[in-house]
């Protein structure tokens, strides 16, 4: 995570439960989830879906964006 004043603002506020969502709507800062990895990786055959699904700290979106679906920041489902 490229650490900006944004980014730095919410750690300093405490509001630590934002940071997912900095790292979803960042990644042309070179920020990304972990889930986004698993998925590229996945998506790239190096990593079974499987392993991928067991190491990942949220299997239901990852299996999810598997799926091609993905939520929304209100939590509402966007398909392709």
């Amino acid at each position: 995570m490229v650490v900006d004043s944004v980014v730095s603002s919410t750690i300093k506020e405490g509001k630590f439960d934002k940071i997912q969502s900095l790292l979803d709507v960042s990644p042309e800062f070179g920020s990304r989830s972990f889930n986004k990895e698993l998925f590229r990786l996945v998506k790239e055959g190096k990593v079974s879906k499987g392993d991928a699904l067991q190491n990942s700290p949220n299997s239901q979106g990852l299996e999810m964006n598997l799926k091609d679906i993905s939520l929304s920041e209100s939590n509402r489902i966007i398909g392709n």
